[in-house]
């Protein structure tokens, strides 16, 4: 399997916020849709920017769902101190 950099492929620094990559996302999704650039490489570049921003927003859940996850647990052991 050959290795893609997918903040590379977006146009982003890997620390790059939401917006900035529904931004980038956007931008490359309209400029290489099938339905407006007839270029013969067009079609698959779409695809590989729709594989990018679907591996980045499962990379963005993830990271919601452990801060989510640490916040919880915090809460958890700070209701356990006040409750001794």
């Amino acid at each position: 399997m050959e290795y893609k950099d997918y903040y590379k492929i977006l146009g982003i620094d890997k620390k790059a916020t939401e917006a900035e990559v529904k931004s980038a996302f956007r931008k490359l999704a309209r400029k290489y849709h099938p339905d407006v650039n007839k270029a013969k490489d067009a079609s698959e570049k779409f695809k590989d920017v729709k594989e990018v921003k679907d591996y980045i927003d499962d990379v963005i859940l993830l990271r919601h769902y452990y801060a989510t996850q640490q916040f919880t647990q915090m809460q958890d052991h700070i209701h356990k101190l006040t409750m001794k």
